[in-house]
């Protein structure tokens, strides 16, 4: 079972915010906002299959998000506003930041009526999360059972209510429409992991500015988690090393990075503090996952972690965690659910294509 993501309790919230249901099947972008920058992607449907029709990436104005909070409206709208102007788009998908996000599970009867699973879930919804339900919007994922009449596990995704108008206020200044909402991680199981895959995977984006763990069963999330861990650490340890640019630092971290070749000392102890600091943190989280199994509606171990984000390039990472986890880490696919490299061959290079994980699920979304 799959859930209608923030759209629909967004739209029922939020109507008087959006033009009639029709425009729902307008053409739309998938549109990620994150501390540091904005992308879109873009993609359409043809006698071919589906192509990439168009994407882009902005920087965002220093401290106009911060932690996934606005701290200046107006640099934010009209830095969106021009990004809108120059691509030409009105109607995204766009992301929440997931540090304002809070996830739990819990479980429904199986015979529940589809009818009042919104409201069993709003009485379970205080007990769970610092909110209360007047000052929250909230939807849900349903993971079916493994035996029928056992407990339908519900992943239930709150939000604060005034964090989204804020951001829809921003959004309108822009003159951009929000067809939908959803977390990051959401956007990125759905670029990242197989459609109708049956294991269970931890998908770890590594960003400049902190670092999101989830983990997914049957395209649906049953854990997810924020990490203070930045990226932009390693980039700032190698531009104060070795007295460089930050272009030539990313450069140097994803060709270097921790494979202990840089004869520099020094900087391999920063760069390890930073990955040696995530590598824990993942293996914490793993073994709190494999804890679990006995748990009511437990989705089984962990298959795979796959890997995002821009950090996710640092050369080395998916060896070293692999050796660390004992299971496969590799770095994602962030086309695999949209077309096939014997189809076509998109513009954006591997490298880069890492960073645009949410924006390509957004745009996906577009498409469903």
């Amino acid at each position: 079972m799959a859930n209608r993501s923030f759209q629909t309790t967004f739209l029922e919230r939020f109507s008087h915010l959006f033009p009639p249901p029709a425009f729902l099947s307008m053409p739309a972008v998938g549109l990620d906002v994150s501390d540091s920058s904005v992308k879109m992607v873009e993609f359409q449907r043809g006698l071919s299959g589906t192509t990439l029709k168009r994407w882009g990436r902005a920087e965002l104005p220093k401290g106009s998000i911060m932690g996934g909070k606005i701290q200046d409206m107006k640099a934010l709208a009209d830095t969106l506003a021009q990004f809108r102007a120059e691509f030409g788009f009105t109607f995204v998908h766009a992301s929440l930041p997931e540090q304002q996000a809070y996830f739990f599970k819990t479980e429904v009867p199986y015979d529940i009526k589809a009818s009042r699973i919104r409201q069993v879930l709003e009485f379970k919804l205080e007990s769970n999360v610092p909110i209360p339900l007047r000052d929250a919007i909230f939807d849900y994922d349903l993971l079916e059972p493994k035996k029928k009449g056992d407990p339908i596990t519900a992943g239930v995704t709150v939000y604060p209510a005034d964090a989204v108008e804020k951001f829809t206020s921003v959004l309108s200044q822009a003159g951009i429409v929000p067809l939908s909402l959803e977390i990051e991680a959401q956007a990125i199981e759905r670029a990242v992991v197989p459609t109708e895959d049956d294991g269970v995977h931890m998908v770890i984006d590594f960003g400049e500015t902190r670092t999101g763990i989830a983990i997914v069963h049957r395209s649906t999330l049953v854990f997810t988690s924020t990490l203070e861990v930045r990226g932009r650490e390693l980039t700032r340890a190698i531009m104060e090393e070795l007295k460089v640019d930050a272009e030539t630092a990313e450069q140097f971290k994803n060709e270097s990075g921790i494979l202990r070749n840089s004869g520099n000392a020094a900087l391999s102890a920063h760069l390890m503090k930073t990955v040696t600091t995530l590598k824990e943190e993942i293996e914490r989280h793993y073994a709190y996952w494999e804890s679990r199994e006995k748990d009511p509606g437990h989705a089984g171990s962990i298959n795979s972690v796959i890997l995002c984000g821009g950090n996710a390039n640092v050369a080395g990472l998916p060896e070293y965690l692999t050796e660390s986890l004992q299971v496969p880490v590799e770095r994602a696919n962030v086309w695999r659910n949209v077309f096939s490299f014997e189809e076509q061959v998109p513009e954006i290079d591997f490298a880069h294509s890492l960073s645009f994980a949410t924006s390509i699920g957004l745009g996906l979304r577009a498409l469903q």
